[in-house]
């Protein structure tokens, strides 16, 4: 088990029963467990609803007590998703609860600000909380009283993280640095149980083998061009604002013979050219192939076998970095995520000598379990 104070208190992996209770998630790390319950107030921030049928599900099934739940009036309109009781949602297809109790329907700043005054609460719960409303809590509240949430990992697609003061580079994860990885012991037991769950459930999805070889891979993160935002929330935490900023960055780093095979964010349509990235290659690497850079975006490969077999990933944050950790494989990060600071990947490398020497060599993963094992203990199984 984690044998060092500073984190003393990660809750423990927790399977959600569809029925029943649950114990209660120990946050004694993050300081907000010093009262056996606390009084939560729920709020559907708009953007991020999908991430409040998650904390619905927690905190409705724990000790603690939901006092209000207060949901967006647009979200309501646009997606119907608390009329219904329902969420139907990519990530979240198979999971809904009905909501047994009120709720209120916020439709101003103002409005949302009145029904939480009136209220004696312990903690709002919102969602990753980047954006207009989540900011406005902070602002209003103080970033202290508000509990974020947001997909978690391995995979993401079944697990959630309840955190303290923000989510992704401002979560608790991601001020852990590599000495503290370091002095943490750890169950390899478990953690190869963790990676057969995750190669099973990625070869449930898509048995397709990758029929490439000598590839580096890399996965796209959601395009703000698309997004209707000056930033989307992954890319804040980069130094781009688009992902034909990032493979013009980074295209011209790999060697010529090494296929690049990029893949679009599942729930966001990249606005790329791959004729454009081909013809930057071309003009950077004067005997390239141009073929070399392939979408597969629409492919079925099975993602287990694209870590197995690549020779490193290159990605600005993306969910797929900690399962290219899982599986103990070298990649390259050009954003800031939970794994930043670990001595986890090798970061914002622009020089193409010092990335080709880095491709080409040996890495040392002597904390890539143990920073697995911290997210084991962050994680709830939805």
């Amino acid at each position: 088990m984690v044998v060092i104070e500073e984190l003393e208190g990660l809750s423990s992996m927790i399977k959600m029963p569809k029925n029943g209770n649950i114990p209660i998630m120990d946050l004694r790390y993050h300081k907000i467990d010093e009262k056996k319950s606390n009084n939560i107030i729920i709020v559907d921030t708009g953007r991020y609803s999908i991430n409040t049928n998650d904390l619905w599900i927690y905190f409705s099934r724990s000790p603690h007590k939901i006092v209000k739940f207060l949901v967006n009036k647009v979200a309501t309109e646009k997606h119907g998703f608390w009329k219904s009781g329902k969420i139907v949602q990519p990530a979240r297809s198979n999971i809904f609860d009905e909501i047994d109790m009120n709720l209120l329907v916020w439709k101003s700043l103002s409005g949302l600000k009145k029904n939480i005054d009136d209220t004696e609460f312990d903690y709002i719960a919102i969602g990753n909380g980047s954006c207009d409303v989540g900011e406005f809590l902070c602002k209003t509240y103080g970033r202290d009283k508000i509990l974020f949430t947001e997909y978690g990992w391995l995979p993401w697609s079944e697990t959630c993280y309840i955190s303290r003061f923000g989510c992704g580079m401002q979560s608790y994860l991601a001020h852990l640095n590599e000495e503290t990885l370091k002095r943490i012991e750890y169950k390899l037991e478990d953690i190869q149980a963790l990676r057969d769950r995750v190669t099973q459930y990625h070869f449930k999805k898509n048995k397709n083998r990758i029929i490439y070889k000598d590839f580096v891979y890399i996965p796209l993160q959601s395009d703000s061009v698309q997004s209707n935002m000056k930033k989307d929330f992954k890319m804040r935490f980069s130094d781009f604002d688009s992902n034909m900023a990032f493979l013009r960055k980074v295209v011209p780093l790999i060697p010529a013979k090494y296929k690049i095979l990029v893949k679009g964010h599942p729930f966001a349509q990249s606005n790329v050219s791959f004729e454009k990235i081909r013809l930057w290659d071309r003009r950077h690497n004067q005997h390239v192939d141009p073929a070399r850079i392939i979408d597969i975006t629409r492919d079925k490969w099975n993602n287990v076998d694209i870590y197995q077999k690549m020779k490193a990933m290159i990605a600005i944050n993306s969910t797929s970095v900690i399962e290219a950790i899982l599986y103990k494989k070298k990649v390259f990060t050009y954003g800031d995520d939970v794994f930043s600071n670990k001595g986890l990947t090798y970061n914002r490398i622009n020089d193409k000598e010092e990335f080709e020497k880095l491709l080409e060599g040996k890495q040392d993963t002597y904390v890539f379990n143990r920073f697995i094992w911290v997210l084991m203990l962050s994680l709830i199984h939805i």
